[in-house]
């Protein structure tokens, strides 16, 4: 995770790998049709 700035509010935001992999945890259709759209496959 890193630590980030919105308006000088501090943020924290996951990195690439881990929102993929989190998206492949949830099973949800839709998750892993984002995971696609983001050009990884279903499951690597």
């Amino acid at each position: 995770m890193e630590r980030g700035a919105i308006d000088g509010i501090p943020v924290n935001i996951i990195g690439r790998e881990d929102y993929i992999q989190n998206k492949r945890a949830s099973g949800r259709a839709k998750d892993l049709a984002d995971v696609e759209a983001l050009g990884e496959g279903p499951s690597k």
